[in-house]
């Protein structure tokens, strides 16, 4: 078996652990190409450790065409431990497109460049586009990206693996640009928390500009506590939900300020009903799915079923009284004031 003396073969237990962090840094450090070489499909040990490589070589080629390196450089490949005829063939085939291709502006400012790197909530987000926050900072030299150990990293969204993702990706494509950043990377614990915005004090001073990984909370606190500095948001804030499974989450509360869910079974029909009824279904629903979707399920139709499996249908018996909205957000910004906490 021979394969180009250029190849660096990295080992992992398997390809399900690599990130897609992992595979920025290979172009930040100076790599013309990457591959991935897993198992074949459907003969994982890890079960599907391939098909998660496989998506995530998927996104890396996406960035690494947003940021102008190409996503051709990077590329997954399925094989058995026996076929290393086939790994040979695959190391040459890949060399021979990167010579194709050409050096990537990335190798030609390793050397003489030293990268700049710094080091179950309920809030569910969402990573802004790439190139919306390319838009946002490129007038900046120096930019600090934070992100937040909190809700945000629970979703996947604002933590530190998130934070190095969108850091490696604004690097690479300024350099391919030709206009390199200070791009640095930090998280704090909480952004909703001044003790721990108080982390960045002694920093702040040597950025332009921050992209804060937080929630719209988050963001706005930073905002409110460093008012010279301008605070860009990296992530969208959809919901107050929870996680069904890794990488799916749905909403569960709108936050109205005056929760109903100990007279509906524990289903709030404010967050759950598409109409959000509160004094029974609207009748549109069919098969218990609702009129307006029929991938969502009627809100009213969960209700049921919750009550009836707790013996408390006799609750739809009593009259409901007109909900007290005014704790909600029709009146502006809301507080909690707990004086037996404030110092």
């Amino acid at each position: 078996m021979q394969y180009p003396p250029d190849i660096l073969i990295i080992q992992v237990p398997c390809t399900g652990k690599v990130d897609i962090i992992h595979l920025l840094m290979a172009f930040e450090e100076g790599a013309d190409g990457v591959f991935v070489a897993g198992c074949l499909e459907g003969d994982c040990h890890f079960r599907e450790g391939n098909l998660h490589a496989k998506k995530r070589v998927k996104r890396v080629k996406e960035i690494l065409d947003k940021v102008g390196i190409g996503g051709a450089r990077v590329e997954m490949y399925n094989l058995s431990a026996g076929q290393g005829g086939r790994f040979a063939e695959i190391a040459r085939e890949m060399t021979a497109r990167v010579l194709e291709l050409g050096q990537s502006h990335s190798h030609r400012q390793r050397n003489g460049r030293k990268a700049h790197r710094g080091g179950s909530r309920m809030i569910r987000a969402v990573g802004k586009p790439l190139e919306e926050i390319i838009d946002m900072v490129k007038d900046f030299q120096r930019v600090l990206i934070a992100g937040c150990d909190g809700c945000v990293t629970v979703c996947e969204a604002g933590g530190m693996k998130e934070v190095k993702v969108l850091a490696s990706a604004l690097r690479l494509y300024f350099t391919q640009a030709e206009q390199p950043k200070q791009i640095d990377e930090t998280s704090l614990t909480r952004q909703c928390d001044k003790e721990y915005l108080a982390q960045l004090s002694d920093r702040m001073d040597g950025y332009d500009a921050v992209v804060s990984l937080a929630c719209g909370a988050g963001a706005q606190f930073m905002a409110d506590m460093y008012t010279r500095k301008l605070v860009f948001p990296g992530v969208d804030t959809c919901f107050i939900g929870v996680t069904d499974e890794r990488g799916l989450y749905s909403e569960r509360c709108q936050a109205c300020g005056n929760c109903i869910l100990a007279s509906t079974g524990g289903v709030c029909p404010i967050a759950r009903c598409s109409k959000r009824m509160l004094n029974g279904p609207c009748g549109g629903s069919e098969g218990g799915k609702c009129e307006i979707n029929p991938d969502i399920p009627c809100g009213w139709e969960l209700i049921y079923e919750r009550l009836k499996t707790l013996g408390q249908l006799d609750r739809f018996e009593k009259p409901v009284e007109p909900k007290d909205w005014k704790p909600s957000r029709d009146g502006g910004i809301r507080k909690i004031v707990r004086e037996d906490l404030r110092i």
